[in-house]
């Protein structure tokens, strides 16, 4: 008795269940949404094509699509199989020479929006990104303000070519300033109050919790992650120099882990060039984002 001929909707069904289960087999969380998008990535489907289109997935996409698969069940983060991830609503591409957007920067690009739009903010503002990593704050906040003045820094030359890249996917290349430079050693001996709000999402793991972090972080840059003894070695040498090169006013917001409020609230106490210090909780009530202004 001969099997029964799947149709098209069938035949990508039970595939899309095979990719589930041989992610599950490897304890990959979220196996079902995983494989959903390296199925809807390589084929181009959207979820609802995907799940009741008549469009059959092609040999050569399901080539592809094992290949990503032997990678994912190696461990190596899936926006790195596909190459791009989600951030605020928008694809950015990403390398193994930068850090993954996480949800959490959202809300760093939040608040610094929210700033920018008050008030307490001069029209044009001049932004200062240290940290460019995919370019997913620097080109975000220049969609949703085209009229702010940005460039954003950071120490790895791949990384930059990452970020311009993505202010080139999406339109704002020439609105963006990419430079090399080590926190503000691109501008030399010059310390000029010029930025009037300094965004950044610093390393800030502690050197010796790096090798408790999950497998798939672990292949991420250590240069994006491992922030020092607790942490904070690269936020305090900011929060330390910013103010020869912020004007008077002026805004701080820094992305920082959990539990480092602590540290910080001691040491802007010191600096004593900071006033209107405030903690902005994420969905998990960590404290995550650090705002300071100018005195």
């Amino acid at each position: 008795m001969s099997l029964p001929i799947l149709n098209a909707v069938q035949a990508k069904l039970l595939f899309l269940k095979n990719t589930e289960k041989k992610l599950s087999a490897a304890r990959i969380p979220s196996a079902r949404v995983e494989a959903e998008l390296l199925i809807r990535h390589f084929t181009g489907q959207s979820r609802i094509e995907l799940l009741t289109g008549d469009q059959p997935i092609r040999p050569r996409h399901r080539r592809l699509i094992e290949q990503a698969l032997q990678k994912r069940l190696q461990r190596i983060p899936l926006a790195y199989v596909i190459g791009e991830a989600d951030f605020f609503g928008r694809d950015f591409c990403v390398t193994p020479d930068t850090l993954i957007p996480r949800p959490e920067t959202e809300i760093l690009l939040e608040q610094a929006l929210e700033l920018m739009d008050s008030p307490l903010c001069p029209k044009k503002p001049q932004v200062l990104e240290i940290g460019a990593g995919t370019g997913c704050l620097a080109v975000s906040l220049t969609i949703a303000r085209p009229d702010c003045r940005m460039t954003a820094l950071d120490i790895s030359p791949k990384a930059l070519k990452v970020a311009s890249k993505n202010a080139k996917r999406y339109g704002v290349s020439r609105n963006i300033r990419f430079r090399y430079s080590n926190l503000f050693s691109v501008f030399g001996r010059t310390k000029k109050e010029c930025w009037d709000v300094l965004i950044s999402n610093p390393p800030y793991i502690a050197s010796d919790e790096m090798k408790a972090l999950p497998r798939e972080v672990r292949k991420e840059p250590v240069l994006a992650l491992d922030g020092g003894k607790k942490g904070l070695d690269i936020i305090f040498k900011i929060l330390e120099e910013a103010p020869a090169y912020l004007k008077k006013g002026a805004w701080l917001l820094i992305e920082i882990g959990k539990g480092q409020h602590r540290d910080l609230e001691k040491k802007l106490n010191k600096i004593d060039a900071y006033h209107q210090i405030i903690f902005i909780k994420d969905l998990a009530g960590i404290k995550r984002v650090l705002k300071a202004r100018k005195k």
